[in-house]
């Protein structure tokens, strides 16, 4: 049976470490509080993940973050954030949403790879 207790991750904590996450298949949702200003390599890499929130205070997707997240289908990234690493969606084979905003400057290469993927982006915006 799935316990939502399981997967919490406290006020204040302001950094997740590398692969933290990465295997958790049971893993469907993660809120993260604002505090979190840092997420490692491939935090997420193969979990459940359906959609996720990056917090505001996050500068960079790093390499590998949701990659194998065949189960992620939406992504809301914050305008704090200005790379997105390699490899950050590589595989996630159901997203179809996600939108760019304008702060993002870096994108490096093999992003989207197996994605089915409506894309948005805002940079011509305002």
């Amino acid at each position: 049976m799935h316990n939502p207790e399981r997967y919490r991750v406290p006020n204040g904590l302001t950094s997740i470490g590398d692969s933290a996450f990465s295997g958790c298949s049971d893993l469907s949702s993660l809120p993260l509080p604002e505090s979190v200003t840092n997420l490692g390599e491939g935090v997420f890499n193969g979990s459940g993940l359906t959609s996720f929130s990056i917090p505001s205070g996050i500068t960079s997707i790093t390499q590998s973050l949701f990659e194998d997240c065949g189960n992620l289908t939406n992504v809301v990234i914050p305008s704090s954030v200005t790379t997105i690493d390699a490899y950050a969606f590589e595989g996630c084979g159901s997203l179809t949403s996600i939108a760019i905003p304008n702060s993002v400057i870096t994108i490096w290469a093999k992003q989207l790879f197996f994605c089915k993927l409506i894309f948005r982006h805002d940079w011509l915006a305002g």
